[in-house]
């Protein structure tokens, strides 16, 4: 058993039921819905690689942010969350 991804699971359902009064229900379905998790690992790794390039200020700017970061209108990831 990956214990990791189950207090993933766990941590995100709770986040949900505190914040939104109901979980995203992951810990029963046992999966990623949305790919919440998929898309935190993703954006970690992009976030290192920028703050090791001195780069992490370009996120920022305007029209750069708009697309490398998440949007409320995404179908999934960190995007589809902002958007709930």
């Amino acid at each position: 058993m990956d214990l990791s991804k189950k207090m993933q699971f766990f941590t995100l359902d709770v986040i949900s039921t505190v914040g939104l009064g109901k979980p995203f229900g992951m810990l029963a379905a046992d999966e990623d819905v949305h790919d919440f998790v998929k898309s935190a690992d993703e954006g970690m790794e992009a976030a290192n690689l920028f703050l090791a390039l001195g780069l992490s200020g370009l996120a920022q700017m305007p029209f750069i942010g708009k697309y490398v970061l998440p949007s409320p209108k995404d179908d999934k990831g960190m995007g589809k969350l902002v958007g709930v």
